[in-house]
This record gives C-alpha cells, sequence and structure tokens, in this order.
C-alpha cells in the first residue's frame, strides 16, 4: 500500500487510498456523532464541505509510515505534493525517487531510478488526493461510511468501509480534513493483507502557485510505459 512499493497486477491502486492523504493524527478527532442512518452521514459531510472554503491549489509537504504485519519496523517516507484542480502529483523523495500523477481517468506511477512509468486506470481511493476536497459521489461507489467524528477544532474525520469491488484493494479508509481550510488533511488505509498506511500532511499552502512543471512527471530519457492493469484505449504513448 506504501508509494514505494509496486502494487500487484491485480490490485493496481491498492496503495493510495489516500486518496488519499495523509493521516493528521487521529487523535485530531475524539467525539463520534449520534448514531445516524448512513444516508444521514453522508448528508452530514457533504454539509460539511458545502460550508467549507474551496481552495484550487494545495502545496504540501508528507510522511507515510507502512505497518506490516511482516515487517518488525514500519517503513516510513518523504516527499512532497502539489494539487490544482482534478491534477494532483507526488514525488517520493526517501527512500527511493518515485513521483506519481493522478488526473481525471488515469494514475501514473515513475520510479525514477529503473526508468519505468506505471499507467493505471484512477479509482475512487486516489481522490482525496487529487483535490482539496473529495468527491462523495465517487468515495460512494466503493465505501460505507461508517462514522463521522469531529474535535474541538475544525477537524473532522470521515471513516469509510470498503464495499463490493473495492474490498479487493482495501478494507477500510479514514479521511482527515480541516473544516475551516477546507481541504483534506490526512488518509490512513488497511489493505487486505492486513497492511495500514499512514500520511501525515505538513507545511500545507493553500492557495499557492502551482505550475504545469510542478504537475508533470520527470521522465527520464528512455523511459519504458507499461500497464499492469491492461491498456486503455485512449492512452497516448509517450
Amino acid at each position: 500500500m506504501s508509494l514505494h512499493r509496486r502494487p500487484r497486477q491485480a490490485q493496481p491502486c491498492s496503495r493510495l487510498a489516500l486518496g488519499a492523504l495523509a493521516c493528521l493524527l487521529a487523535a485530531a478527532a475524539t467525539a463520534a456523532e449520534p448514531d445516524t442512518s448512513e444516508a444521514d452521514r453522508w448528508a452530514q459531510l457533504q454539509r460539511w464541505l458545502d460550508d467549507a472554503p474551496q481552495p484550487q491549489t494545495v502545496r504540501a509537504r508528507f510522511e507515510q509510515e507502512r505497518h506490516s504485519p511482516l515487517l518488525a519496523e514500519p517503513v516510513r517516507s518523504r516527499g512532497r505534493l502539489w494539487s490544482a484542480g482534478d491534477v494532483a502529483k507526488l514525488a517520493l523523495d526517501e527512500p527511493a525517487p518515485l513521483e506519481m500523477r493522478i488526473g481525471p481517468g488515469r494514475m501514473e506511477i515513475l520510479y525514477v531510478q529503473d526508468r519505468v512509468l506505471e499507467v493505471y486506470p484512477a479509482m475512487p481511493q486516489t481522490l482525496p488526493i487529487t483535490a482539496a476536497r473529495p468527491d462523495l459521489q465517487q468515495l460512494a461507489e466503493g465505501f460505507r461510511l461508517r462514522e463521522l467524528a469531529e474535535s474541538d477544532g475544525n477537524q473532522a474525520t470521515a471513516t469509510l468501509e470498503a464495499h463490493g469491488d473495492m474490498r479487493d484493494h482495501l478494507v477500510s479508509l479514514e479521511i482527515m480534513f480541516d473544516r475551516a481550510r477546507g481541504v483534506v488533511t490526512g488518509a490512513a488505509l488497511v489493505d487486505p493483507a492486513g497492511d495500514q498506511t499512514v500520511m501525515t500532511l505538513a507545511d500545507i499552502e493553500i492557495g499557492a502557485e502551482v505550475t504545469g512543471d510542478d504537475l508533470a512527471l520527470s521522465a527520464p530519457t528512455g523511459v519504458r510505459v507499461v500497464y499492469p492493469a491492461g491498456q486503455p484505449g485512449d492512452a497516448e504513448a509517450r
């Protein structure tokens, strides 16, 4: 599920929910709402988003931890994120350089040292990454909203459980967001193998300039393009 581990062919997007993006400390959300129906929870979440500002660009740094039953210690990585409209790019600085670009219907992962570019169709769990705020209609296609919680401040957490085909990729997803600033501040996810991935954002700049160069992959000469999930009919050769 981590950004620096290549996905299994049958699970091309499982590492992302993050759509994720970052868990801004799970302790930020503590007070669960009264028991209501799932429809009421989706409606409440939509009201929160509607009442929040709608930033068009976001720049930030992130840290990621992946916990696995197979690992004695968590795997940690760091990088940078740029988001503008429905396009976002993540650049992993360590432990190995990697870039990920997510846009409408398409996700690209560049392994810089290997000169390999993997191209996938975008999936609902990538949405928290691709925008300053998630598209609830698309999230609902793959997840059930089990709980909403908010702290005394402006932090809120939505806890989602995967259903249908999404369970091939994820078991659960938490999305953390700042209601005052209108931006997703974090994501935490669990995959079917029991791995837990948590991302935390820092130095968040809302409304900062994000250029085309910021969002472009720095593809080296001679990059090899592969389509692990099958080549889409409209994919452009690079």
